[in-house]
């Protein structure tokens, strides 16, 4: 009975540790916008600039947005994020923000990211799940439980399992 536990715990650590913990897009790329008038804006629209607005529906993009919205650095608010649908090319949208608005966008930084899978690691941390809308909004806020995915320790360390028992 006891070695039946311990074959059923290893069978669930096995199926339940490798998660897929988000969804991936082919290509993100991070800009900085030298215009104010070309930030990301809130709503059904990429911008005010229907130039722009209709470049990016022209080369697929889906996704234009502040890096970080709530920096109190002028130079941190100019940092955007472009995100391309799957299928496309971030390398065009990159050429045509570089030819068509002159001086606007520069200092593109290209991420490619694979489809891989990884261990969504979550503690169990009882004071996150009931104080994360209280008094602990600020770290909600930067979403900082995000971090929790980011530093999980080295993976070529190996514990052996019965040790753990």
């Amino acid at each position: 009975m006891k070695y039946r536990f311990y074959l059923v715990v290893l069978f669930c650590f096995i199926m339940f540790s490798q998660v897929k913990g988000q969804e991936y897009y082919d290509t993100i790329c991070w800009v900085w916008v030298n215009d104010p008038q070309y930030y990301a804006i809130e709503g059904d629209r990429f911008s005010d600039i229907s130039d722009l607005n209709s470049l990016f529906i022209q080369k697929n993009v889906s996704y234009y947005e502040q890096a970080y919205p709530y920096a109190k650095t002028p130079d941190l608010l100019k940092i955007h994020e472009i995100r391309c649908a799957t299928g496309a090319n971030i390398d065009t949208v990159i050429n045509c923000l570089e030819n068509r608005f002159d001086n606007t966008f520069y200092n593109f930084s290209k991420i490619e990211i694979t489809n891989e899978y990884f261990m969504d690691y979550d503690p169990v941390d009882q004071m996150w799940v009931d104080h994360a809308n209280t008094w602990l909004w600020h770290l909600k806020k930067i979403q900082a439980d995000l971090a929790w995915n980011i530093t999980q320790g080295d993976t070529a360390v190996k514990q052996p399992f019965w040790i753990l028992l």
